[in-house]
């Protein structure tokens, strides 16, 4: 769906906003719950790994921008997904298992695949781009949750004839509430399922 789907959710409470306006602050609402959910995750397609090749760049669409690296399994093996000091300490002694280091669009697997063909298969979570006009349809259950995190950030931008102190205080809470809430449910799912998400092809 396009971001401006959102609108009939977010004018009503912030009235006299220009839409684009509210275009910009539903994206900022997005890309904040998708980045603290991990909500907007899938499998991308196939990595052909290279024998020896431990750096792989992932291919995300357009409007896109990579969250967190959730899963990579090669040839099957699943590696561990550490992050922080931890991940770079063991990428750099080569110890601990198969682990990997999330970079800002790319990913290194340590051990490197020792032969050609290999399939990588990677989950991730990602979230919007700054320039980007489009929210998943399939995710369309947090509609409301984004419209209440764009009319708690509006309501609060000083001196316009939309703002109101009370509405940006209960729509962020609203907002910051429903983010926990789904972090919570995503990650349980995460912990209690070993079932892949669908595979999209672009």
């Amino acid at each position: 769906m396009k971001l401006d789907a959102f609108l009939p959710s977010v004018l009503p409470s912030v009235p006299g906003c220009p839409d684009l306006l509210a275009i910009d602050y539903v994206r900022r609402a997005a890309r904040e719950f998708a980045g603290g959910t991990l909500c907007w995750n899938y499998t991308l397609p196939v990595i052909p790994a290279e024998a020896g090749a431990a750096d792989y760049t992932l291919q995300l669409p357009d409007g896109q921008e990579l969250v967190r690296v959730l899963l990579v399994e090669v040839d099957g093996e699943p590696y561990e997904v550490p992050y922080g000091p931890i991940a770079r300490q063991r990428l750099r002694r080569g110890v601990g298992g198969q682990c990997v280091m999330q970079g800002a669009q790319d990913f290194s697997l340590s051990p490197a695949p020792s032969i050609d063909g290999t399939e990588i298969l990677t989950d991730v979570a990602v979230r919007p781009t700054l320039a980007s006009n489009y929210w998943p349809d399939d995710l369309s259950e947090y509609q409301n949750d984004i419209a209440a995190g764009a009319i708690g950030m509006l309501a609060m931008l000083p001196k316009q004839p939309w703002t109101d102190d009370k509405t940006a205080a209960a729509q962020g809470a609203l907002f910051a509430d429903r983010k926990s809430i789904v972090a919570l449910k995503i990650q349980r799912a995460f912990s209690n399922s070993a079932q892949r998400k669908r595979v999209v092809w672009f």
